[in-house]
């Protein structure tokens, strides 16, 4: 096996396997990515990383199944821990669960890394979603598709984004949210609500955001994008929510009565 730097278009046959977001960081280099490959020139395990600040922040590990448990995770994350201590980083921090991805949480685990609580997931399914129960809480039929978002709207977006410590993605944000189920919504010509979702093998609520006093749009914002989805994905499609935002959760405590919840952790190691 050979350590390599992987290039943006190695990522595509394997696309499926990692989160649009951290495949987009990747595409945009805003991510640094690099894997093993085996005799043939084929990625049999991948990394994703950031760094940032003070911290080496692993974004996701794939592992080929044949391959697992046999000691290719660890060497990418020791690698990944060398060039972060010679760019300056004290820390390695990765979140979990992060969308089922168990190599990643069993590396750490295995590592003894000190972790705490930061928040909730929740899971369910398109067709376990009782829209009606949603629909009696919603005011009006609210939010405007992110694709049909002007230019201008989609720089608030943005901004939003950063001024709240999200990945400050230079690619346009319909390449890392799905342009038809996520939701923008303006009053006075103010960004007041906001609801992205990922889509891919399974749909992720990955941010939810709303100032204060308009936080009773955000069940509409909900049943927007759900109304949709119901459109273009299958019943048994998976939907994950209730992120480490705290509106996030109280929307997923309140209106998804059926979803598995688990908790979210965040896991840090020095480096040294």
């Amino acid at each position: 096996m050979t350590i390599c730097s992987v290039r943006s278009n190695q990522l595509e046959p394997i696309r499926e396997m990692f989160p649009n977001s951290v495949y987009w960081q990747a595409r945009t280099g805003q991510a640094d990515v690099f894997g093993l490959q085996d005799d043939n020139g084929v990625l049999q395990a991948v990394m994703a990383a950031e760094l940032r600040g003070l911290a080496t922040r692993l974004l996701w590990l794939w592992v080929a199944p044949d391959y697992r448990r046999q000691g290719l995770g660890r060497m990418l994350l020791l690698t990944l821990m060398a060039n972060g201590h010679a760019a300056g980083t004290n820390w390695l921090e990765a979140d979990f669960p992060m969308d089922g991805n168990l190599e990643m949480s069993s590396l750490m685990i295995s590592l003894n890394a000190p972790f705490r609580r930061i928040g909730s997931l929740y899971t369910t399914t398109l067709g376990e979603v009782e829209l009606s129960r949603l629909e009696r809480h919603v005011r009006q039929a609210v939010g405007t598709p992110l694709g049909q978002a002007d230019p201008q709207q989609k720089k608030d977006a943005l901004r939003m984004l950063r001024t709240q410590g999200m990945p400050a993605y230079s690619a346009p944000v319909a390449q890392c949210y799905d342009s038809d189920l996520s939701r923008l919504y303006f009053h006075g010509g103010a960004l007041r609500a906001m609801l992205l979702i990922e889509a891919g093998a399974h749909l992720c609520v990955s941010y939810l955001w709303c100032e204060k006093e308009w936080s009773y749009i955000l069940p509409g914002l909900l049943v927007c994008c759900l109304r949709a989805a119901r459109e273009r994905y299958p019943a048994d499609t998976e939907l994950y929510t209730g992120t480490i935002a705290e509106s996030a959760s109280r929307l997923s405590d309140t209106f998804l009565p059926k979803a598995k919840k688990t908790f979210v952790f965040r896991y840090r190691l020095p480096i040294s």
